[in-house]
């Protein structure tokens, strides 16, 4: 993290090196600008690869990389 202070602001930035380990289904939806239920459609039609899930709570998980083939493959890249 970086912490940037500019005048009166005090702005905390993550570098591009610093990158998420895993996305949650609203993350992904975000960054495609979808609906969640869009990603949850698509993965049941088989048009994207189904998600890891979490293992204590089930919830879906994208690395990086699954982020990269979902925009490919959607055309939202």
């Amino acid at each position: 993290m970086i912490t940037i202070v500019n005048h009166c602001n005090i702005e905390t930035v993550k570098p591009k090196s610093v990158r998420k380990k895993f996305y949650n289904i609203q993350e992904v939806a975000d960054e495609l600008r979808v609906y969640k239920w869009t990603i949850y459609n698509w993965e049941k039609a088989g048009k994207i690869p189904k998600a890891a899930r979490d293992p204590m709570n089930g919830y879906r998980i994208y690395t990086e990389i699954d982020l990269k083939k979902i925009k490919k493959i959607s055309g939202r890249d």
